[in-house]
Order: C-alpha cells, then sequence, then structure tokens
C-alpha cells in the first residue's frame, strides 16, 4: 500500500472513528438492534450518560467505524505512530443548542 507523507495530508489525522451509517440509519437499525439499557454500557464497561433517547440510538458505537481500523490505516500510510491506548470512563451525549441572540 503506498504510503503519503504528512505534508500531503495537510498535516492532519482523524480525529476520530468516522461515521459509517447516516443518523436516520443509525436510529432505525438501532431500535431495532439495542435497548436503551445497552447502549448506557459500552463494550469496556464505560457509563454513557445521555438524556435524549433519539440520540442515544443515533450514536450507538455500530453506527461508527471501527477505531482499530481506521488507526491501522493511519498507521499503514504514515500519518499517525500510536503511543498510547485510553479507555473511557463516562461518556457525556448531549444535543447541539442553538446559539442564543445577545440582544442590545
Amino acid at each position: 500500500m503506498a504510503t503519503h507523507s504528512p505534508a500531503a495530508a495537510n498535516f492532519s489525522v482523524a480525529h476520530g472513528a468516522g461515521r459509517k451509517m447516516s443518523r436516520a440509519d443509525a436510529l432505525r437499525r438501532g431500535q431495532a438492534k439495542h435497548t436503551v439499557a445497552e447502549l448506557r454500557r459500552t463494550a469496556v464497561g464505560s457509563i454513557v450518560v445521555c438524556g435524549d433517547r433519539q440520540l442515544l440510538f443515533e450514536e450507538a458505537p455500530t453506527a461508527y467505524k471501527r477505531i482499530e481500523q481506521v488507526v491501522g490505516d493511519l498507521v499503514t500510510h504514515d500519518l499517525a505512530t500510536p503511543v498510547l491506548t485510553t479507555v473511557p470512563v463516562i461518556t457525556y451525549k448531549t444535543a447541539d443548542q442553538p446559539q442564543r441572540r445577545v440582544r442590545r
């Protein structure tokens, strides 16, 4: 596989795994595959805090690419060198809130 220089990638790499399905697909598939209780704990045992049931399904782990594959691709292309692995203890998910307009 060809490698790339960091400059060719604008000295940038993925900040996460990236979605593999739309939010609508994740919601539809997630509701058929998972329960809310299942989505409140991750595969590594961490806790997921989310007060929005729809968002919980939209953000299900199955909606995202496998991080191991993404990191592996970055390493293969000489764009990143892993130095450690972290495990989340708590994940907090919240929907974006619209910006409030300041009255002058």
